[in-house]
């Protein structure tokens, strides 16, 4: 009696592949790292990561999808939304003095009680709860969290340390701190954001996010940005990381799976 052994997902979404489609694919792929690495290295910082942890994020979950998910259409990776729930929860967790677990550590505990999370709704079949979230409260739930990185990232292009929480008073205290504002940083963040709407307006065939980090590395070998003030992201370091089990250590448990939970859903 033959062995019914399953196939990887990989291999049977290859069934029937015409190799004529392999350079636009390859084309294809090269645009979405073009844009999706930037995007990896600058989304750790919402969360007070350094940035080489984006990178992981956004390489090794897409590897393993590949190979073992079953879907050809969903997007893996970081995005702002956990991002900005991750932050939170560091925040909440690493505001005890007794705690003395670094952010990556407690990071990469979170990351393991989600995919716990996930494995768990999936033996429960808790997939047919995505039905019930209608359009405006997915709308209004990505336009919050627009608005929140958008307050949160003030510090980064002003160089203004913004301390204090919430919509309004951050908008205030940059006011009265105008006198601070580092004018190098904000004109380049000012002009990056337009040169994106120019890109999106002329339906640019390079993706403007891609001009943008292109013309902004030139401009920081041309220019020093480090030397004039503006912040960089700096050297990433090389090679690929020890794989080892974060340890729980005197963590809240209760706050990390709420935490874990939030980021799931």
């Amino acid at each position: 009696m033959p062995l019914n052994i399953p196939r990887l997902p990989l291999l049977a979404g290859l069934d029937g592949y015409q190799t004529s489609a392999l350079r636009s694919d390859v084309s294809a792929g090269l645009a979405i790292a073009a844009v999706g690495l930037p995007s990896a290295i600058a989304y750790p910082a919402i969360a007070g990561l350094p940035p080489e942890t984006g990178l992981y994020a956004s390489i090794t979950p897409l590897v393993a999808y590949a190979l073992f998910g079953p879907s050809r259409k969903l997007i893996v990776g970081p995005d702002a939304a956990t991002m900005t729930v991750l932050a939170a929860v560091l925040a909440a967790i690493l505001a005890t003095p007794e705690i003395t677990t670094d952010r990556v550590t407690v990071a990469a505990l979170m990351a393991l009680t989600v995919g716990a999370i996930c494995l768990a709704a999936r033996a429960v079949h808790l997939g047919v709860l995505a039905n019930f979230l209608s359009r405006p409260i997915l709308i209004g739930f990505f336009a919050g969290i627009s608005l929140s990185i958008l307050i949160g990232q003030i510090k980064r292009f002003t160089g203004v340390d913004i301390e204090a929480d919430g919509l309004i008073a951050p908008v205030l205290e940059l006011l009265r701190e105008a006198g601070s504002i580092h004018w190098p940083s904000l004109v380049l963040a000012l002009g990056c954001f337009a040169l994106l709407q120019v890109a999106r307006a002329i339906n640019s065939p390079v993706p403007g996010p891609v001009i943008v980090v292109a013309l902004s590395v030139l401009l920081s070998f041309l220019f020093d940005f480090e030397a004039r003030g503006i912040a960089i992201v700096g050297n990433i370091p090389e090679g690929l990381p020890t794989l080892t089990l974060p340890r729980m250590g005197d963590l809240p448990f209760a706050t990390m799976l709420v935490g874990a939970a939030a980021s799931f859903w």
